[in-house]
């Protein structure tokens, strides 16, 4: 995380202007939806992150493999990035902002 070789997110988007094979999650008091996306292995995805009420979100994984995936974004707000998936198996993701994994923000990436 914060090297220059680590995937970064992107400057505030348009949801509708990202590419269609983006993977779109939603993340809100409520949780994740989905809960639950699935990718292929050993692949470059690109995933977008909207915050889809009025509190700021760090979208993060639990895996160290996937320590410098994290996106933060404002209240209304969509980042996207891109980086390479691991290998098969199921990677929980989680919002870092305090107390707001415990209120149920978490969600599982599953790759194929």
């Amino acid at each position: 995380p914060g090297s220059p070789e680590a995937p970064q997110q992107t400057a505030p988007v348009n949801e509708e202007d990202l590419p269609e094979e983006t993977v779109k999650v939603g993340v809100s008091a409520e949780g994740f939806s989905p809960s639950e996306v699935t990718m292929p292995a050993n692949s470059a995805v690109t995933m977008s992150v909207t915050s889809t009420d009025d509190y700021t979100h760090i979208f993060k994984f639990k895996d160290d493999s996937l320590k410098a995936v994290a996106v933060g974004i404002a209240p209304g707000e969509t980042r996207a990035i891109t980086f390479q998936t691991p290998g098969p198996g199921e990677y929980e993701y989680y919002c870092d902002v305090p107390g707001h994994e415990g209120r149920g923000e978490v969600g599982t990436m599953i790759v194929e």
